[in-house]
């Protein structure tokens, strides 16, 4: 099973192949109550609607301009058995020509902290 570095690089790298000597690629990460939220956003040609959601299921790889969807898949694989999700979405909603945001969410795998008092 691929480790969490190497899901994010091959974010990273599906980012890299499909934007674009141009491309801008922005990392974010959030936690909250246990989960971690990571998403990878970039200015490439984005996904086009109709295969956002084929993208986060097991059924096949999309091949998108001589390539495939290796990293989505790989995410989806590693986090789902872990409790986690995945999803892509345009950078700027309803123009997926303007970049794509991959996000998964993924249990931190610490306990948030317990508010003890009365």
């Amino acid at each position: 099973m691929p480790s969490d570095w190497e899901v994010f690089n091959s974010l990273i790298g599906n980012a890299v192949k499909f934007g674009g000597p141009d491309v801008t690629i922005a990392v974010r990460v959030d936690e909250d109550d246990g989960f971690v939220r990571v998403s990878v956003e970039d200015t490439g040609p984005g996904v086009p609607d109709d295969e956002k959601e084929d993208i986060s299921h097991l059924y096949g790889m999309k091949k998108r301009a001589g390539g495939e969807w290796f990293g989505p898949y790989l995410v989806h694989i590693v986090f789902e058995r872990y409790g986690g999700r995945i999803g892509a979405d345009d950078c700027v909603p309803g123009h997926p020509e303007e970049g794509a945001e991959f996000r998964f969410t993924k249990k931190t795998g610490r306990r948030p902290p317990t508010l003890v008092g009365g």
